[in-house]
Parts: structure tokens; C-alpha cells; sequence
């Protein structure tokens, strides 16, 4: 697993603690052999007591037979013989003896002897040697009973002292392992963050410089990754909010540039219009100017007047009243630009629809190519409640990128009915409201605007509006529009849905309310 490798700082940690882990079930397995042992030892100084008992009792009752020569003394002295006889033959003696037992055991049998000697009718002469041999022979048997006690006492005592020694040794080896394991990762993480903290504070300097993967641990690294990624992000958005900046002060003179056009073009037109009066206060008089009059008959039979201009009168009407209709457009236009960049407060009311379409598609009349069309199909008694200038940006950015997606022929469609010419509001990607999705029909207006450019890849739909995504080369998009739009029509209390395909076109679906509280 890669988190669990020696590079990362729970690799790192997992080690440490591993190797202090470790060390204790050493110890715990050393002190369990320790107790082990010592176990044996003591269940062998009880068999090298339970052989020094017997050896007692049998010089109990040797003394017995001894002082009084009673019959019942020598059963029960050849009763505590075969005891130990017993005893001896244990192999639990064996481990207390070793090699010792066939040494004793002989012993014993010489011992047995002697005192069938004491019972003897032969020996009866000899009888106070007998004695001394079987009271000899009984002291060395205590005796060497005496020493395998003390042999194991004495290794029990040797058992204790490692043991204890050991227990010492084992926890100052753990509290210093402990200690030192601690320090060593304080010192591993806290350098690694360190570090980390020194980038983070050029950072907090202003710095937008990507920082250097140096790191040597896992997680750092896809710190200072993720940092990089941010770093990158946020200079991207500098570079759409500079973008940004510029369009708005290329709006703000727009704004100027139209404001004094306006003017001179109002001029225009208002001598345009003296000059046709006067051409057609001209025209009222009889032969004026050189001009024909010819006499005919009227529709109901009386004689008319009717005026001939001479071919060049003609040829200058024409022209004052294509310079009067060009002035009159240019007049539009403008008067829609200057509406468009005017700040204004939020101000929702129920108006029609049709004339703000209309208005919004001329802003887009000298972009449109020889082989693009835009066609609204919009009935006249469809009206929206929320803010006309509001709305009016939803649809400048939704036109724009219709426009922005067709490199050859191609035609945008605006349609709109109330209540919904399509069963829902369905489709790859859907920001509405709950209450809007589940309205009666007749108490919002479903608009939809239909392109057929290059469609957006499906990849792309989860993510088009969200801020500053764009598939634009840097300087020709902000990635805002869609996140205007979205959250314009959010304000609106209206939805938003989009469809897609690639090279098939792309249809934006907007929901908005056309009464007050209708969403």
C-alpha cells in the first residue's frame, strides 16, 4: 500500500510504533521463558524437598529401631527405605540430580543392606559396627539430599536475579525506545512540515510561484500538488478577472462612444427629416421648381393634381430616406448599448417578452455571418416577471455562445410558450429550484434557445456552470458567462437545463415565473 511506505509520514509512523511494538513482544517473550524456567526450578526443589523429606523420616525411623529394636521400628524404617527408594526412582529427581541419582541410588542400596544386617542372627557379634555404617551411610544420604536442595535453591535465586535484571533492563529499554521513537518522528514530521510552512509562508507574501516538489513524504507532496493546482487556478483567475477588468472598462467606454454618437446621429436624423418635409412641402406646389404636373382622372371621376419629380429629385429622396432609415438603426443600436451598460438597481415587474428578445439580437446583428441566422418565435402575449436588464444579460451570453460555437453556416432558434412546449424540464445538467420543477403549467414560461454549433462534450456538461470553466483559449472567455447565467435565473427564481451532443447543436431550456411567487 503506498500510504504504508517508509515515504510517507504514516509509513514513517507505523514504523516507529512497529519497532516499538516490536521490542515489547521481545520482552514479553523473554520473560515468559524466564518464568518458564523458573517454573521448572521450583517444581523441582519441591521434588528435591519431597527427597530430603523421605531422607528424614528414614533417619527417623533408622533412630527408632536403633535406641528401642522394636519389630514395628524396622517395618517402618524399611517402609520409609522403599519411600525413598520411590522418590529417587522419580524422573522428576533425575532433572534435580542429574548423573548424581545413580550415586544415590546405590547408596540407598548399600544403606538397605546394612540395615538387613542389623536383623541378622550372624551379625550379632559384629553388631555396633553395623550400626555405625548404617548411621553413616544414613548421614551422607541427608547430605547429598541437602545439596540438590541447595543446588536448586541456588538456581532458583540465579533464575530471580536475571529475571529481575532483566524486567529492569527491559522497560528502560522500552521508555528509552519509546523516547526515542517519539523524538524521531517529532523530528522527521516536524522538519517535513516545517518546510511545508516556509512555501506556505512565501505564499502568504503574494508569491504565485509554484513550489519546488521536494518533499519527501506522501502527504507533503500532495500538498504542495494540491498547492500548485490552487497556485495555477488562482493565476488563471487573475489573468479572466484582468480579462475581465479590460472588458469593463471597454464597456464603460462603449458606454461614452455611444453617448456621443448619439448625439451627431440624432442630428442626422432630424435634417433628414427637415429635408423630406421640405421636399414634400415642395412637391405640394403646382410646377415648383421645374417639376411636370400632369392632369388625370381620379378614382371617382374628378381631376387630381398629381406631382412628377424629375429623375434627380427622385434619385435624392431615395438617398435622404436610406440615410434617414441606416441613422434610425444606428440610433437602435446604440440606445440598446447605453441600456445594456447601465447600472441600475434590481427592479422585478411582469413585462413581455418578445421586445427584449428583439432588443438583445440586435446588439448581435453585426456578428452574424452570411450564413447564420437568428429566428425568434415568441408569442406577442408572453410575459415574464422578474428584471428586464437582468434578463437581458442572461440572454446576451446565451446568444454569444451559440454565436461562439458555430464556425461556418448555422441558425440559433429563441422559443418560448407558457406553461412548457417540451413534457419537463429534462436534460443532462439541471439547476431549478424544487418548487419550480413541480409548477402548474400557466405559472411560468419555458424559453429555450437552440444552436447548431459544436455541442459540448459530455465530460464537460457537469461542469459549465461552475466559475471560470471555460474551453476557450485564454483571453477569449472567462468561464463566467454560464455562472452569470446560472445565478442571474437563481435570483430570477427560475431553472435552467441544458442539452447537448456533440456536432449536433445545443439547447439551454430556461423555467422563469411569469406571475409574482409563482416559483
Amino acid at each position: 500500500m503506498a500510504g504504508l511506505t517508509p515515504g510517507s509520514l504514516r509509513g514513517k509512523i507505523i514504523v516507529g510504533f512497529s519497532l516499538l511494538a516490536g521490542t515489547v513482544v521481545v520482552s514479553l517473550l523473554i520473560t515468559l521463558v524466564e518464568t518458564s524456567l523458573i517454573e521448572e526450578q521450583i517444581k523441582a526443589q519441591n521434588q528435591s524437598h519431597s527427597l530430603l523429606n523421605a531422607a528424614y523420616e528414614m533417619r527417623r525411623q533408622e533412630k527408632n529401631y536403633i535406641l528401642y529394636s522394636q519389630r514395628a521400628d524396622l517395618d517402618h524404617l524399611q517402609s520409609a527405605i522403599r519411600e525413598f527408594s520411590d522418590v529417587l526412582e522419580d524422573s522428576s529427581t533425575y532433572e534435580v540430580l542429574g548423573p548424581d541419582v545413580r550415586a544415590l541410588t546405590e547408596l540407598v542400596g548399600d544403606y538397605r543392606r546394612s540395615v538387613d544386617l542389623l536383623t541378622s542372627p550372624s551379625a550379632e557379634s559384629d553388631r555396633e559396627a553395623t550400626k555405625t555404617a548404617v548411621r553413616g551411610k544414613g548421614s551422607e544420604i541427608i547430605e547429598r539430599a541437602r545439596a540438590a536442595s541447595r543446588m536448586v535453591e541456588y538456581r532458583i535465586a540465579g533464575k530471580l536475579s536475571r529475571l529481575k535484571i532483566w524486567l529492569l533492563a527491559s522497560k528502560g529499554l522500552l521508555a528509552a525506545l519509546a523516547v526515542a521513537t517519539a523524538l524521531a518522528i517529532i523530528h522527521l514530521i516536524g522538519r517535513s512540515l516545517r518546510e511545508f510552512q516556509s512555501k506556505m509562508d512565501q505564499i502568504a507574501t503574494g508569491t504565485l510561484r509554484e513550489l519546488p516538489l521536494t518533499a519527501r513524504d506522501e502527504e507533503i507532496a500532495s500538498l504542495e500538488k494540491a498547492c500548485n493546482r490552487m497556485l495555477r487556478e488562482i493565476s488563471l483567475r487573475q489573468v479572466y478577472l484582468l480579462q475581465s477588468e479590460k472588458l469593463a472598462s471597454v464597456g464603460t467606454m462603449l458606454a461614452g462612444i455611444a453617448h456621443e454618437l448619439n448625439n451627431p446621429l440624432s442630428n442626422i436624423s432630424a435634417s433628414c427629416q427637415i429635408l423630406l418635409e421640405e421636399a414634400d412641402r415642395k412637391g405640394r406646389v403646382c410646377g415648383g421648381s421645374g417639376a411636370a404636373v400632369s392632369l388625370t382622372g381620379g378614382p371617382d371621376g374628378n381631376s387630381g393634381m398629381q406631382r412628377q419629380d424629375p429623375p434627380d429629385e427622385l434619385l435624392v429622396r431615395e438617398m435622404l430616406l436610406q440615410i434617414y432609415g441606416e441613422t434610425e438603426r444606428a440610433r437602435i443600436t446604440i440606445r440598446t448599448l447605453l441600456n445594456y451598460s447601465r447600472t441600475r438597481p434590481s427592479e422585478k415587474s411582469l413585462f413581455p417578452l418578445l421586445p427584449l428578445v428583439r432588443e438583445t439580437v440586435v446588439l448581435f446583428q453585426g456578428k452574424l455571418g452570411k450564413d447564420v441566422t437568428v429566428t425568434v418565435r415568441i408569442p406577442d402575449d408572453v410575459q415574464v416577471f422578474g428584471d428586464r436588464h437582468r434578463l437581458q444579460q442572461v440572454f446576451v451570453n446565451l446568444i454569444k455562445n451559440a454565436l461562439d460555437s458555430m464556425e461556418g453556416p448555422g441558425a440559433v432558434a429563441i422559443e418560448a410558450a407558457e406553461g412548457s412546449p417540451r413534457e419537463d424540464l429534462e436534460g443532462e445538467r439541471i439547476w431549478a429550484p424544487s418548487s419550480l420543477l413541480t409548477a402548474k403549467p400557466g405559472h411560468y414560461v419555458d424559453i429555450a434557445v437552440t444552436d447548431t454549433g459544436s455541442g459540448i462534450p459530455a465530460a464537460h456538461l457537469t461542469r459549465i456552470f461552475d466559475p471560470f470553466f471555460t474551453t476557450k483559449d485564454v483571453g477569449h472567455g472567462t468561464g463566467l458567462g454560464l455562472f452569470i447565467v446560472r445565478e442571474i435565473v437563481d435570483e430570477l427564481g427560475g431553472g435552467i437545463m441544458v442539452r447537448s451532443e456533440e456536432r449536433k447543436g445545443t439547447t439551454f431550456v430556461l423555467r422563469l415565473p411569469t406571475r409574482w411567487g409563482a416559483a
